[in-house]
């Protein structure tokens, strides 16, 4: 998944999961590329974020 439209993917999380932090934000080439930078932030947040690995494991195409 390129950038779209020659844009960059915009990924922005919030809420209550991030403990003190306000946002998790990131302008990334690709999609994978956004939810990696994202999750690997949001992982080190305060929280049960084993989940996390499964995700990190899925196969990419």
């Amino acid at each position: 998944m390129a950038q779209f439209n020659g844009r960059p993917w915009t990924m922005l999380l919030s809420g209550p999961g991030l403990g003190g932090r306000q946002v998790i934000r990131v302008d990334a080439r690709t999609l994978p590329d956004a939810l990696d930078h994202c999750l690997a932030e949001l992982a080190g947040c305060p929280g049960d974020w084993a989940w996390l690995d499964a995700y990190r494991r899925l196969p990419r195409s």
